[in-house]
């Protein structure tokens, strides 16, 4: 019997880590993404981050490293992408995130061309919210560098929103 949290795959059944999930294709995140920016101007920026925050929250584990080792896992799990931590400064409660083969990024890229703005909101949004989650304030994400602008990677700096 399948554990609430096991990552479980059947016909009309997916399931990552005890969630419901559904296989999206790039075509389709990069149509949301170009309809949003339309719309918006932004983008899908303030509801995939939001949705990512929220996700964020949900892999707070014991220690900060260990809360990045699950949202790591989590990016690989579900093929988001590889996170690597490129720095921490818990002195300064910051660090700088990269990720490689983003599926937002990539889909993007190669179903609507190069991006004028870093597409990665779900990103920014969960790396907030794990930081937010073990420092219990409030945290800002950037991606200062997104494959979607044709970068080799992309990278978020996080910190607090009210520095110390």
């Amino acid at each position: 019997m399948a554990d609430d949290n096991d990552t479980v795959i059947a016909p009309g059944n997916i399931r990552v880590r005890g969630i419901r999930s559904a296989v999206l294709t790039g075509d389709f995140i990069a149509r949301i993404e170009r309809m949003f920016q339309r719309m918006a101007g932004r983008g899908s920026s303030p509801i995939a981050f939001d949705a990512g925050r929220e996700m964020g929250l949900r892999l707070v584990t014991e220690g900060l490293e260990a809360s990045l080792d699950e949202a790591g896992s989590f990016l690989s799990e579900t093929n988001v992408g590889t996170l690597t931590v490129v720095s921490l400064d818990t002195g300064h409660k910051g660090g700088i995130l990269r990720v490689e083969d983003s599926f937002f990024a990539v889909s993007f890229l190669e179903h609507a061309g190069e991006s004028q703005r870093p597409v990665c909101d779900y990103l920014r949004g969960l790396f907030a919210g794990v930081f937010e989650g073990h420092y219990h304030e409030r945290f800002l994400c950037l991606e200062r560098r997104c494959a979607a602008r044709g970068e080799s990677a992309c990278e978020f700096s996080i910190y607090p929103s009210h520095p110390v």
